[in-house]
């Protein structure tokens, strides 16, 4: 998770973690590493290597992660 500042309500605050997750999975459904590689003009393509493709993580499993957030 990137390192940003959140504010809720503490009532609201079981709300703010299932956004969190929830945002979280969709940002990462993609294989973003290799869809920033092709989204790089040809030239600087061929100067790097090709990322490593995704793992199989379930991204699913963070919802029921209880310290996804803290």
């Amino acid at each position: 998770m990137i390192h940003d500042s959140f504010g809720t309500h503490a009532a609201s605050t079981p709300d703010l973690f299932e956004i969190l997750r929830d945002k979280f999975i969709q940002m990462y459904e993609s294989d973003v590493l290799y869809d920033l590689y092709k989204s790089m003009p040809e030239s600087v393509q061929k100067e790097l290597e090709e990322p490593p493709r995704r793992g199989d993580l379930d991204l699913q499993a963070v919802k029921d992660s209880e310290f996804f957030f803290a």
